[in-house]
């Protein structure tokens, strides 16, 4: 029986799960002035240059400062369609030389390519202590922070945002969205849950910036990825509550 009932909950998962809608694997193999940046769904991410070192474990950004244009995100997610999305980001390294600065940054933005409107975003920022990942609430002037304060340099790291659409909230996160793994101090405002109204924003795009990285800073980009969970169709939640009462029964039968 219980051959059936684990089938039965991975088909409900399945139902409510994220999908990746897109991935660039910035992957070197060994090769200077490498260049291709095209994602595994097949849209070019190039703005970066060509990569200046090889064999550094990933695309070590050779410009100083600027902003690409958009890059599709391979779809347009709004709360009309996508409960979630998560932006995750990870650097082979990144030095940003001595802390005391404020200037240094690699930033992913989520923008809408019609209106010009950048929604949200994540950066790894210069501190006066260190770095320190700062979520952007998009085109308002103010950022809001998420996990400091580590050293001026860190190396292999993944950290991201998960935005709830249907809440309007977000979470910044390291390791994993499920699994934060910082061990950075003076966690504040990680989780936003105030009354910016994301969910009915459409986000279809992503900008990369960077700055000031003239001085022998370093970024090393490993891999962005994005992911989506829909917003499940009427049909799709009466066949996940079917599929959790059948299991239920089934379990129950089971251990009578």
């Amino acid at each position: 029986m219980k051959y059936l009932i684990y089938p039965l909950l991975t088909l409900a998962l399945t139902l409510h799960s994220q999908t990746v809608s897109q991935s660039w694997e910035f992957t070197e193999d060994g090769i200077t002035g490498f260049t291709d940046l095209i994602s595994e769904e097949g849209t070019n991410a190039t703005f970066l240059g060509t990569d200046t070192v090889a064999n550094d474990g990933g695309f070590t950004i050779s410009r100083g400062a600027g902003n690409s244009g958009d890059v599709s995100l391979g779809g347009s997610f709004s709360e009309a369609n996508t409960s979630s999305l998560t932006l995750s980001i990870t650097l082979a390294s990144m030095n940003v030389g001595t802390a005391g600065g404020t200037n240094d940054f690699f930033k992913v933005n989520l923008r809408n390519d019609a209106s010009n409107t950048r929604y949200g975003g994540i950066s790894l920022t210069e501190h006066t202590a260190g770095l320190r990942l700062i979520a952007d609430k998009g085109d308002q002037t103010t950022a809001v922070a998420g996990v400091a304060v580590g050293a001026p340099s860190t190396s292999a790291i993944t950290y991201g945002i998960t935005y709830d659409f249907l809440n309007d909230t977000y979470t910044t996160w390291i390791g994993t969205p499920t699994s934060d793994q910082s061990t950075w101090s003076n966690r504040f405002n990680a989780n936003y849950t105030g009354a910016w109204n994301i969910g009915t924003n459409v986000m279809d795009s992503v900008q990369w910036s960077i700055s000031d990285f003239a001085n022998a800073n370093v970024a090393v980009i490993d891999q962005v990825q994005i992911s989506t969970t829909p917003v499940p169709e009427p049909q799709a939640y009466a066949s996940l509550v079917g599929i959790l009462v059948l299991g239920a029964a089934l379990l129950r039968r089971f251990r009578s």
